[in-house]
């Protein structure tokens, strides 16, 4: 099941812009509030962990299909990828340095 992406504005970055994000990137009470309101209504005031906000539901649409979306995509598949193949190598690394003596008693 898709979630509604959502566009808000009003916050201190970007003018205000948060542009399009899956609403359960926000605190909870944010997430809330936003899921109150109609395209173009405005919230009244509201306290999260950040502070207090005052927002505006610009639009929704069920899918990110923007090009920026697909290379943040594509960018966090790749990452994985090579943190994954890093932390085995890593891990190679200390346990081939690791020096183990054996002392008889």
């Amino acid at each position: 099941m898709l979630k509604n992406i959502l566009k808000t504005q009003y916050s201190a970055l970007k003018g205000g812009e948060l542009g399009w994000a899956n609403p359960d990137i926000y605190d909870d009470n944010f997430k809330a509030q936003l899921g109150k309101l109609e395209v173009g209504e405005y919230s009244a005031p509201f306290r999260s962990q950040f502070g207090w906000h005052v927002v505006q539901l610009m639009e929704n649409r069920t899918a990110d299909a923007t090009e920026k979306s697909k290379q943040d995509r594509a960018y966090q598949i790749l990452y994985n990828r090579k943190f994954a193949e890093e932390v085995e190598n890593w891990l190679r690394e200390i346990r081939d340095q690791a020096f183990i003596e054996i002392i008889a008693e």
